[in-house]
């Protein structure tokens, strides 16, 4: 593993699938394994990429609110 890779270090944000709720190994651990690599997972069961509820601005666009 000569790949300018081994030792240095991999942070990961994510939800389930970066935490590895399913299969607890996930992506990020073989990828960090096969490089070489340190990880360390900020992930969360649940986590979001968007906000779960519209907020009362977001409603309309602001062409229909003129």
């Amino acid at each position: 593993m000569s790949n300018g890779l081994v030792g240095k270090s991999v942070y990961a944000f994510g939800d389930s699938i970066v935490y590895g709720h399913v299969y607890p190994h996930s992506f990020v651990d073989v990828v960090a394994e096969h490089e070489g690599m340190a990880l360390t997972k900020f992930a969360r069961n649940g986590a979001t990429m968007a906000p779960t509820r519209m907020l009362p601005e977001d409603r309309y666009s602001r062409r229909s609110s003129k």
